[in-house]
């Protein structure tokens, strides 16, 4: 099959292909947010072959839920789609060990899905894998996620989670007709996870966690520039659609009746909450209990 992926780094770029197995089916879709200068680009004017490319002003930027939007556009049925942020390191290989793990997983709408480990650990020899089964209400008052390292399954079958992560989503590429990206989010962040989640369990599709340890990731950068101090209007856009985000869960009123981004028709929305040990009434999760056991 082919692969799609969100990235936007010209490193990770000639990673995605000289790390994988086999890298003429793998495609790339970029959204490539700066300035305009050539020297900022993440990839040449002349896009080499099987890269897309999506360019916006950094002024434009509405963060990284609106990026991935423009990132899924750029979609053209492949077989598969994953999601990953810029700053990621890929083991060689990625592209076998990512199917391997998809296809040993119970369920036909499998996702694959965690918080990478952090990218100083590559090419380190350890087994542990981040699992994404604790939650907590957070900024906004929406549940936020944490992971822990925990061993692979001894009996091989991918361990199942309620959530997804930004940073690492492998899923059948038809999920991205199944569960479009919404592009009316700026500027969201703590709640973009949640609210994907929700809509692609209830449109059918089920968390597993990898069995390796397929994608690192850069995620403190504290001396790199940060597109909202070039925002004015960040943090009232941001509570705004926070406030979007709570009604579409649930945890506000009114709801958002026939909204084209909102929860699928395969299970409910409290069927989700109920899974993943989530009481949105309560403010309170007790997922750790019920995932995070060995």
């Amino acid at each position: 099959g082919d692969w799609s992926s969100d990235v936007c780094s010209s490193d990770l770029i000639r990673s995605l292909f000289d790390q994988a197995d086999k890298p003429g089916r793998v495609f790339v879709g970029v959204c490539e947010q700066n300035s305009g200068d050539a020297k900022e680009a993440c990839v040449p004017a002349a896009l080499p072959k099987n890269v897309r490319r999506v360019s916006l002003p950094h002024t434009e930027a509405k963060g990284p839920t609106y990026a991935r939007y423009l990132c899924s556009t750029l979609y053209a049925g492949e077989d598969w789609f994953m999601q990953i942020d810029s700053h990621t390191k890929l083991v060689k290989g990625w592209d076998t060990l990512v199917l391997r793990n998809v296809r040993k997983c119970p369920s036909k709408n499998a996702v694959l899905t965690h918080y990478p480990r952090v990218v100083e650990e590559y090419g380190a020899q350890h087994d542990g894998v981040p699992v994404l089964c604790k939650s907590k209400f957070g900024q906004g008052d929406v549940p936020t996620f944490e992971a822990v390292i925990m061993d692979p399954p001894k009996d091989g079958v991918p361990r199942a989670v309620p959530f997804t992560s930004g940073g690492f989503l492998f899923m059948p590429g038809r999920a991205v007709r199944d569960v479009p990206y919404d592009p009316d989010l700026p500027h969201l962040f703590q709640g973009e996870e949640i609210l994907y989640s929700a809509r692609l369990w209830t449109s059918g599709y089920d968390f597993y966690t990898p069995l390796d340890n397929i994608v690192y990731h850069q995620y403190e950068r504290k001396d790199s520039p940060k597109f909202w101090n070039d925002v004015p209007a960040y943090k009232a856009s941001q509570a705004e659609t926070l406030r979007k985000v709570r009604r579409l869960l649930g945890i506000e009123q009114p709801p958002v009746p026939g909204y084209r981004y909102g929860m699928g028709a395969a299970r409910s929305l409290a069927e989700y909450f109920k899974f993943a040990g989530v009481d949105v009434a309560k403010k309170t999760s007790v997922s750790d209990a019920k995932f995070c056991a060995a």
